[in-house]
C-alpha cells in the first residue's frame, strides 16, 4: 500500500512539474512586453512559425481575432493585428515558434557620411549634385513607392523578370 501511495505521489508530482514546463514555454513563445499589454488593445505582432505559414495558419488566427497584415513567408513568419487577449491563446498554435511585437524601425545614416568621408568632400564644396549612380544587384525593388523617379533605366537579365 506504501509503495502505491508513493508512485501515485510521484506520477502527480510529475504531471504538476509537465503542466509548469508546459505554461512556462508557452510564456516564453510570447514576447515579455507583449505580456503587459491590456487584454482589450489591439497588438501588432510578427509571428514566426516552425515551417513557412500557410492558409491553414492565417485561417486559424484570423479566427481567433487575428488580422493579417503581411506574409512573411520566406522567413516562416506572419505580420499580424491581434488582441492582446488572444495572445496566450495564439501561442498554444503547434504550429508557432515565437511571438513577437512588430517594432517600427527606421534607417539610419548616422555612420555612412563619416565613412565614406562624405563630411570632406562637403567641406571642399563637392554635393553630388548632378552625378549618376548604377547599381548592380541580384535583387533591387523599384517603382515610384521606393526610389521615385529617379530611374532613369533598368534592365533585367533574369528571363523570368
Amino acid at each position: 500500500m506504501k509503495k502505491r501511495t508513493i508512485s501515485i505521489s510521484v506520477a502527480i508530482a510529475t504531471l504538476a512539474c509537465a503542466s509548469a514546463l508546459h505554461a512556462q514555454d508557452r510564456k516564453r513563445r510570447v514576447d515579455p512586453d507583449l505580456m503587459a499589454l491590456h487584454p482589450d488593445a489591439t497588438a501588432s505582432v510578427i509571428v514566426r512559425f516552425k515551417a513557412a505559414p500557410n492558409a491553414s495558419n492565417h485561417a486559424r488566427f484570423g479566427a481567433k481575432g487575428a488580422r493579417l497584415r503581411h506574409d512573411l513567408g520566406i522567413v516562416r513568419a506572419s505580420a499580424y493585428d491581434v488582441p492582446a487577449g488572444a495572445l496566450a491563446d495564439l501561442a498554444n498554435d503547434p504550429d508557432v515558434e515565437y511571438i513577437g511585437p512588430d517594432r517600427p524601425l527606421a534607417g539610419t545614416l548616422w555612420a555612412a557620411e563619416p565613412a565614406i568621408n562624405a563630411n570632406t568632400a562637403y567641406s571642399h564644396g563637392y554635393t553630388g549634385s548632378g552625378v549618376a549612380v548604377a547599381v548592380i544587384d541580384s535583387g533591387i525593388q523599384s517603382g515610384e513607392d521606393v526610389w521615385g523617379s529617379r530611374i532613369v533605366y533598368n534592365q533585367s537579365f533574369v528571363a523570368s523578370a
